[in-house]
């Protein structure tokens, strides 16, 4: 894969490429632009990058229009770690991955069980559900909820006055308006319940005033008329018939699924003109608890969620299917209609019956796949943890649609409430890594980007992500075979892909060394052989004829450095690069003083380097490297960056010698910016690896001084 870039932000011109599933490892200091790459490559995916976007205008130019070009581009999405991803992604109260749910691997065979089970199981619920055994569930649930019992100590059954029906039938189970002879004109209206309260409003009125006259009709009025026509008041409101109607209606209702006898029983019982508490209630009683048995088994089944992942329980389905079939003998005399509908839901559950024990077996199969689904996802996470000295672990929730990771400390079994608060932050980088490794699995046709993933961790964190991530297929956080790319400004990040045993794999990996020459990036391959140890290569370069001098010494320095950072070839050659009054000859450092290095060592030291460095002694080197106008003119020549940064160094050490005050400048270029290596390996490319902005400062520096110098 090859991205083209021009006028991108920081970059003028450049052309990166990635090699499809493998490592590619981008090795460039910061502020050339390696961020920039992916997201401007994101947003070219995206369809983003051309809508004049402001982001990837180029500061050099704010005319030019910046563009993009892909050249064998198999990926349709990139995967990035870095801030913004933990920041939006990660360490949520409620799951501090990003959707655990969607991170397990649940297999095909998980699902397909489910979904059988489930079908079997609709089945049942379908022949559970239709029109006429909705109606008895909802009959036989309403005379439920309103009638309660209380039974007495004679043996007889009475219903509580306190339920909804008791209240209603206390006084009087079946309560009518009666007419006497006198009132008998009126007979057809006793059965309209406002006409009750049509009375009583004329009983009001009339009650205001002294007249015995109708105040509808304006007729007079009997005493005996109006004695007649207080009584119906009396019998109560429309509302309280009303209630004693729906109290029987409600009874009454059960007859459309009850036999003969039992009908008569209900019918009897409703149309008693009695108290409530003068009658028994005893077969009233076991005929609707009769009936509420077997509409609990209906109901159940209609209730009964499908099968998933937080309520596999292959024991309730056994009990289930064995309490649920109907007693059809209860219903001999009902209606065709509900007889059918009731053979219909048994045949369903003989036949759901008669696979009970291989259902069961199903679903023990499924907890064993949901402990293994858990397992699996949480394995991974607290084997790093275990491994990069982290103590804490994770536990996992897994329910019908989703999943909740949560962290906790070893040992405790309680969630951390506020992860961000409790983690170091080499801790809650390197579990957000780890979570990171687990959406990146699920991905394809994606690019995974970790953008400088590892440089800030000590070397038991960085060991162990490493190995976890790319080396362990084993450790389930793998992520080798997928399109990688990894950024960083740190040469420990690409050597133990070289390096290590374990990671070292030709076909497996690719790097690059990405530098950048007047905002143009240039991506040099690197491979194994060019990655030596920093011994040998300071050797080798201290050696090559082809370089400056000054830069030979620097390299010789630095080679006795590493081998030797006591002995008398580092501090000779210390004192060739330090112009100041206890540098003038080669001298030593013994409990904090300097004194002279004795003539004996001189001439020793002086063979030895010759070996390095040709013909010479100290005073013929020292003039070499203190010569300012031969410097200046190689600073001039030199395109080497790391090269021309030391040849500036120099010259400015030179030119401010015999200065006592220092600048802030002088200090910064010549002591306190160093791109020196201390690492065990390095690559000679390696040392053309200077931030712009440094280099401006030294052409800046040397430029004042060729002036000074041409002013004198």
């Amino acid at each position: 894969m090859e991205i083209e870039l021009e006028n991108v932000g920081a970059i003028k011109k450049g052309t990166i490429t990635f090699d499809d599933n493998k490592i590619n490892i981008i090795y460039g200091s910061n502020g050339i632009g390696k961020t920039t790459i992916l997201a401007a490559l994101q947003a070219k995916l995206n369809d983003a990058f051309d809508n004049g976007s402001s982001p990837f205008v180029p500061f050099f130019n704010k005319s030019a229009q910046p563009k993009i070009t892909l050249n064998n581009c198999s990926i349709s999405s990139i995967l990035t770690f870095n801030r913004n991803y933990v920041d939006l992604y990660l360490y949520n109260s409620e799951d501090i991955a990003n959707n655990s749910y969607s991170l397990m691997a649940k297999t095909q065979n998980y699902d397909n069980q489910i979904q059988t089970i489930n079908q079997q199981i609709a089945d049942v619920r379908k022949s559970s559900n239709v029109p006429i055994l909705n109606e008895f569930c909802n009959t036989i649930n309403k005379v439920q909820g309103d009638i309660d019992f209380n039974a007495l100590k004679n043996g007889q059954v009475h219903i509580k006055a306190n339920s909804k029906i008791g209240k209603s039938l206390k006084e009087q189970i079946k309560q009518e308006v009666e007419l006497n002879s006198s009132l008998s004109k009126y007979s057809a209206f006793k059965g309209i319940l406002s006409w009750i309260d049509w009375i009583k409003n004329g009983i009001d009125i009339i009650g205001q005033t002294d007249a015995k006259i109708c105040p509808f009709c304006g007729n007079d009025l009997t005493d005996d008329e109006l004695h007649d026509v207080h009584s119906i008041s009396s019998k109560g409101t429309s509302k309280k018939f009303q209630n004693n109607i729906n109290a029987r209606n409600t009874l009454l209702a059960i007859n459309s699924f009850a036999n003969e006898e039992e009908k008569k029983v209900i019918t009897d019982f409703c149309d008693k003109k009695e108290p409530l508490d003068n009658v028994d209630a005893s077969y009233l009683k076991s005929i609707i608890e009769k009936m509420e048995k077997e509409a609990e088994k209906i109901s159940r089944w209609q209730n009964w969620l499908p099968v998933s992942a937080s309520n596999i329980d292959q024991k309730e389905l056994l009990e289930r299917i064995a309490e649920s079939k109907i007693d059809l003998s209860i219903f001999n005399d009902s209606s065709k209609e509900l007889l059918d509908a009731l053979n219909t839901y048994n045949n369903s559950l003989e036949k759901i019956g008669k696979e009970a024990h291989a259902l069961a077996a199903d679903l023990s199969k499924l907890n064993t796949e949901k402990s293994k689904l858990i397992d699996c996802f949480k394995k991974p996470i607290n084997q790093f943890l275990k491994l990069s000295g982290i103590p804490y672990e994770v536990s996992v929730e897994l329910l019908d649609d989703k999943a909740s990771t949560h962290l906790r400390y070893n040992g405790v079994n309680e969630n951390v409430d506020d992860v961000k608060k409790s983690l170091s932050y080499g801790e809650y980088n390197a579990i957000a890594l780890c979570l990171f490794a687990l959406e990146a699995i699920s991905k394809n046709n994606a690019l995974i980007a970790l953008d400088d993933p590892i440089s800030s961790y000590d070397s038991e964190k960085r060991a162990s992500i490493l190995i976890s991530l790319f080396c362990d297929k084993n450790s389930g956080l793998c992520l080798k075979g997928k399109t990688i790319v990894i950024l960083t400004h740190d040469f420990e990040t690409l050597v133990p892909f070289f390096k290590w045993p374990r990671l070292n794999a030709k076909e497996q990996v690719s790097a690059w060394h990405l530098i950048s020459k007047n905002n143009e990036l240039i991506e040099n391959r690197i491979d194994e052989s060019q990655i030596k140890n920093m011994a040998v290569l300071e050797k080798e370069m201290a050696k090559n004829e082809k370089l400056p001098f000054l830069i030979r010494v620097v390299h010789l320095r630095k080679y006795y450095q590493l081998i030797d950072f006591d002995g008398d070839e580092y501090q000779f050659l210390s004192c060739l690069m330090h112009e100041d009054a206890e540098h003038e000859k080669p001298v030593v450092k013994i409990g904090g003083q300097f004194q002279d290095m004795d003539k004996e060592k001189i001439t020793s030291v002086e063979t030895k380097l010759k070996e390095f460095l040709g013909e010479g002694n100290f005073d013929k080197w020292k003039e070499e490297i203190g010569d300012n106008q031969s410097l200046l003119q190689t600073y001039r020549n030199e395109t080497n960056d790391y090269n021309k940064l030391i040849i500036a160094r120099q010259i400015i050490r030179n030119q401010f010698k015999n200065e006592t005050s220092q600048t802030l400048l002088k200090t910064y270029i010549t002591d306190t910016y160093h791109v020196d290596s201390e690492h065990i390996f390095g690559f000679e490319s390696q040392f053309d690896n200077v931030p712009r902005y440094i280099l401006d400062i030294c052409d800046d520096t040397v430029n004042k001084i060729v002036q000074e110098t041409k002013a004198k």
